[in-house]
């Protein structure tokens, strides 16, 4: 099945700099351009639901796919996890203690500390 282009009001972003990480990842893991960048979420993790991020290369018949710019990377949800993730934005950030993805989710009503679940 040919992905559909969706272009609604309400994306899924990721940032350059996660793009170019996530595009370097991709690489190392010996997967080319077939494959996208999915983000999704599922029941658990300390404060309800926690994100899921990977890399595949099938679409579903409820999944969203948003093409990122400049590097056209493909960013795929499924419908139901879009209703969590909406106008989210996923970037990357590496400091002297941790690196690693974050995800700015302007629908959660709170997170736990780690950062990898949220209500």
């Amino acid at each position: 099945m040919q992905p559909i282009e969706i272009v609604p009001r309400a994306k899924i972003t990721v940032s350059e700099v996660a793009q170019i990480k996530l595009l370097e990842l991709r690489e190392k893991e010996g997967l080319d351009d077939s494959s996208f960048f999915r983000i999704g979420i599922k029941s658990g993790g300390c404060s309800g639901f926690k994100y899921e991020l990977g890399f595949s290369n099938i679409i579903n018949e409820d999944d969203l796919v948003f093409t990122q710019q400049p590097t056209g990377l493909r960013a795929v949800v499924d419908k139901q996890s879009f209703e969590f993730l909406k106008n989210s934005t996923v970037g990357y950030q590496e400091t002297l203690m941790k690196s690693g993805f974050i995800i700015d989710n302007p629908n959660k009503t709170r997170d736990c500390g780690c950062g990898k679940s949220f209500s």
